[in-house]
């Protein structure tokens, strides 16, 4: 995600690659097509009116990423989003590293390579002096890919072990937040505080700078941390409910057929995008659910008045199915619930470990 982000940053800066200008850029496109059960992702796509750009990114970029992108990704990412289906497209590898066959593959196909050196972004034309330094540090560069691929499956695994912790000790999560939330007041008085006693000496002011480096570097980790369980909470909600429908594929005594999660539409000619959490069908009907930690009324009236709009336009496969609404949390507003009943809108709970339905006056869309 990481190495996504800076050429996402890089690109949107300039919106130009290879000398060619282009008028957006977006990143994280998730394309799905009920009927012809085809879905992909797409790290980040460049577009104007006649010409487009798809990139793949990779913290280190291998042959068979060349090979996929040019033979699939290109071909599913016109099927899935027809706005690129008529561009003239062009095609790009990111990355930090590259194999040296990787670059050939690229390089013989007419692909672009963009490669990260520093916290510079380099479009790179490869010379034949530059293959052989790439031999000779191959053996290298190799055993640090190793270790960092080792670092990331680590860091992968301790991942998911917090989001089962945080789904099961939701209290703890609440009482370090506010706790961190005391400890961020505390910094700022301090930083008040040290900014005061700085116009006391030289030595003093010199001292007083340097702890305020520290304390301002304590302060942006503890944003991150409070923005990171935040997300690692709505993310392991979300995963509960789709891992407890996908299950049964039964909702409010309706079978569907499948059950998908995270899909995100985007349509360049409308200017519209919009992510929807956990989506249900079967040949005739169709369920939208909006899964959030704690649900609020504002969250139902959106689900009932864009989210469901919007998903029949960016994903037409919905478009003529008759469409059921739910909001997902483990726990609720009570004028939340109340919106919800009234709409005839499904409530799912998380009760311990088991998922409860209240269903009241059930509406379609």
């Amino acid at each position: 995600m990481a190495v996504e982000e800076y050429f996402y940053n890089s690109l949107d800066l300039t919106k130009k690659v290879a000398n060619i200008q282009f008028d957006d850029c977006q990143k994280n496109l998730h394309g799905f097509n009920r009927e012809l059960k085809l879905q992909d992702e797409f790290d980040i796509t460049m577009a104007n009116t006649t010409k487009g750009l798809l990139v793949e990114c990779k913290h280190h970029v291998v042959k068979e990423d060349v090979v996929k992108l040019r033979e699939s990704k290109v071909k599913n990412l016109k099927i899935l989003y027809p706005d690129f289906k008529d561009l003239e497209m062009y095609l790009a590898v990111a990355g930090a590293s590259f194999d040296l066959d990787a670059k050939q593959e690229a390089k013989q196909s007419g692909i672009i390579i963009l490669k990260q050196v520093g916290d510079v972004m380099e479009e790179e034309d490869m010379s034949d002096q530059e293959l052989k330094h790439i031999v000779a540090s191959l053996a290298i560069s190799i055993k640090e890919v190793s270790a960092q691929i080792k670092e990331l499956f680590a860091s992968h695994k301790k991942t998911d072990e917090q989001i089962k912790e945080l789904s099961v000790e939701h209290k703890k999560t609440e009482k370090l937040i506010k706790e961190l939330f005391a400890s961020q007041k505390k910094t700022d008085e301090q930083i008040k505080e040290l900014s005061a006693s700085q116009k006391k000496t030289d030595a003093q002011q010199k001292k007083t700078d340097e702890l305020i480096k520290e304390l301002s570097v304590e302060h942006k980790k503890t944003e991150s941390t409070l923005k990171g369980l935040g997300f690692n909470v709505g993310m392991a909600v979300e995963e509960y409910f789709y891992n407890s429908l996908d299950l049964t594929k039964k909702v409010a005594n309706i079978q569907f057929d499948d059950c998908q999660k995270n899909l995100h539409g985007f349509n360049r000619e409308l200017k519209l995008q919009d992510e929807f959490d956990i989506t249900m069908a079967n040949t005739t009907k169709g369920l939208l659910v909006e899964c959030k930690h704690h649900v609020v009324k504002e969250d139902v009236v959106k689900l009932r008045e864009s989210k469901v709009k919007n998903l029949k336009i960016l994903y037409p496969d919905f478009k003529d199915l008759e469409m059921y609404l739910a909001v997902a949390g483990a726990s609720f507003d009570s004028d939340a619930k109340q919106e919800a009943k009234q709409s005839g809108i499904i409530i799912l709970k998380q009760v311990g470990d088991v998922m409860e339905e209240e269903v009241e006056n059930l509406k379609t869309y």
